[in-house]
């Protein structure tokens, strides 16, 4: 994508993600990736760290004030939909093989500002099982904030 791509609707951002499972402490995720809306909608693209373990992938956040759609494309596929008080199937392919997901989401939160220090946060909770059997309960806090220009 060119600089001049960019400019027209797209917004480059800082994302950070904290990502917690149960009592275990959060980890922390520090990416660049780009902010977009069409429609009612906001996307929030990335490309995931090499040190997640996901080879190539880049993941692609649908967002509106009802939840989220997260879809991963590359090395890694997946799709889950998180909405309020709602089970939903999804799944995650890798060159091991396909796993089918469950989540139900307990929390969604959602805000969009246009303040210099916050774009976008996304707050959500959710129970997870991976092929029926219980994976855990996560918490994930996402902010992305315009990236400075010099």
């Amino acid at each position: 994508m060119t600089d001049k791509q960019t400019m027209a609707g797209r917004e480059r951002v800082r994302i950070s993600i904290s990502s917690a499972n149960g009592s275990e402490p959060a980890t922390q995720q520090q990416l660049a990736g780009e902010l977009f809306r069409k429609g009612s909608s906001t996307y929030l693209r990335y490309q995931e760290l090499p040190d997640a373990g996901m080879g190539r992938t880049v993941t692609t956040l649908r967002i509106d004030p009802s939840g989220l759609r997260i879809v991963r494309q590359g090395d890694v596929q997946f799709e889950q939909t998180f909405r309020t008080g709602m089970r939903h199937l999804g799944y995650i392919q890798t060159p091991q093989g396909r796993l089918e997901i469950e989540t139900v989401t307990h929390f969604f939160e959602y805000r969009e500002e246009r303040r210099q220090d916050l774009s976008l946060y996304v707050h959500w909770s959710y129970e997870l099982s991976v092929m029926g059997e219980e994976a855990g309960s996560f918490r994930i806090e996402l902010t992305a904030v315009p990236e400075v220009t010099a």
